[in-house]
């Protein structure tokens, strides 16, 4: 499908050094709201005793992100390409700020399952903006040059998030119960332990409320001028550019691959201690494994993007083979869990690292490259999309966790799955830099 682009025939660009406080602040809110959506799965222990949930509440908690995101995503790609980035990025907020702030009211097991239930609800519903705005807030406030690297900082500040939560969960509650080794719990210790939750919350909500008051003060929708032509190119309206997605079948055969990759991993890392305390891994330990994980994951990604902005393109090439080597260690991995190889814990946390590591890195790709394929469809709505189909994904995968008896063993082969189907998807995936033409069309 042919699409005309309006572009004015004199463009005025420039570039403001507030671009890197709104990525700042953008990436730090996705931060929180990732961190609060696994804030359970890393104290399964000690959630479990304190108000009684088994890995079934859990598993629930962690899919709310999911199942509200799918559910209230076309308002909320309609808010980001109609109103604007401030209006989204406000509405985010507050959602994170209320989300926050439910969970602060009671302790108690009844009112406080209640509580948390409604506001992991909240929090996921705000999750969309976190999730879907990298690529316009890149546009938007970036030259060509430095796109894939703001999209991978803020779409892999999300999943730094999610092990600052993997690590201070369990450490926060490290050391309440004394007696655990011998089985003997007492109350005072489950005491303990719901303290050291109330503390959490309190400090999570504390954080929330600062990113909020930051974001409600300052945070224009745009800048004076934009950073390059294609940030000023007139974009199809939204209900069209819906329309057009979802007949552009070179846009799924993208979007698909990512979906599957996407929606698998972060779910994944937030349920795997539930599957590593089988090797010996209790909750803190396997906290540190995710957080170490995820944060190697973090500036793999940033290495990556600017590589790509470097070399220009090869964006499809490049997520085959980072696809291809995670499904390698994630072979790894396998092997080790069933006892095919000698275990150690030295290989666990390699094997989980560098897969962690691999996968990560393809997402800013993912992300740029189905805007490249999609243009002018606006990049909320084109994020949004790829990203709910991600949830989706993600929800399915949260659902087994809902059959009883099911075991966790059944993850990494579904992990693994997950990236070796992708990769043949892509092999026959179209490349094509339509936004970018427009810049290097300026340029020249």
């Amino acid at each position: 499908m042919q699409t005309n682009v309006k572009i004015k025939s004199a463009i005025e660009t420039k570039t403001y050094r507030t671009r890197w406080y709104i990525l700042g602040l953008f990436s730090l809110m996705g931060f929180m709201e990732m961190a609060m959506w696994v804030t359970w799965g890393p104290i399964f222990d000690s959630s479990h005793r304190v108000f009684g949930w088994d890995n079934v509440m859990i598993s629930l908690l962690n899919n709310y992100g999911n199942i509200i995101y799918v559910a209230v995503l076309i308002p909320f790609c309609w808010v980001m390409d109609v109103k604007g980035l401030r209006w989204a990025v406000v509405l985010s907020a507050a959602l994170m700020v209320a989300g926050a702030g439910l969970r602060c009211i009671s302790f108690e097991r009844l009112p406080a399952t209640i509580l948390i239930n409604l506001g992991e609800i909240l929090n996921g519903a705000g999750l969309i903006v976190g999730f879907a705005a990298p690529p316009l807030i890149s546009v938007v406030w970036f030259p060509p040059e430095e796109r894939t690297t703001a999209t991978g900082i803020s779409a892999s500040a999300g999943y730094l998030g999610m092990a600052a939560s993997l690590l201070v969960g369990p450490l926060a509650l490290d050391g309440a119960v004394p007696s655990r080794s011998t089985g003997n719990v007492t109350s005072r210790d489950i005491a303990e332990e719901k303290k050291r939750i109330a503390w959490l919350m309190y400090a999570e909500f504390a954080v929330t409320v600062v990113i909020g008051a930051c974001i409600f003060c300052y945070f224009p929708a745009k800048p004076k001028c934009p950073p390059s032509v294609a940030a000023s190119a007139e974009r199809m309206s939204f209900f069209k550019g819906l329309k057009v997605l979802f007949c552009k079948w070179s846009f799924w055969k993208v979007t698909i691959p990512y979906s599957l990759a996407g929606g698998i991993y972060p779910n994944w890392i937030g349920m795997g201690g539930t599957d590593w305390i089988a090797l010996g891994i209790d909750q803190t330990e396997s906290g540190i494994l995710a957080f170490i994980a995820m944060f190697c994951g973090f500036l793999g990604t940033i290495i990556t993007s600017r590589m790509i902005d470097y070399i220009g393109g090869r964006m499809k090439i490049s997520i085959i083979v980072l696809l291809l080597a995670t499904s390698v260690f994630f072979v790894w991995l396998i092997l080790l869990r069933n006892g095919v190889i000698p275990f150690s814990k030295a290989q666990l946390y390699i094997s989980v690292t560098l897969a962690s590591m691999t996968c990560m890195c393809t997402v800013p790709l993912f992300y740029e490259l189905i805007v490249e394929i999609s243009y002018p469809v606006a990049e909320g709505t084109v994020c949004g999309i790829i990203t709910g189909g991600m949830s989706l994904v993600g929800t399915i995968f949260l659902v087994f966790f809902q059959i009883p008896n099911v075991g966790t063993n059944w993850m990494n082969y579904t992990m693994l799955g997950s990236v070796i189907i992708p990769a043949v998807m892509m092999i026959f995936a179209k490349e094509k830099y339509t936004r970018s033409g427009l810049d290097n069309e300026q340029k020249s």
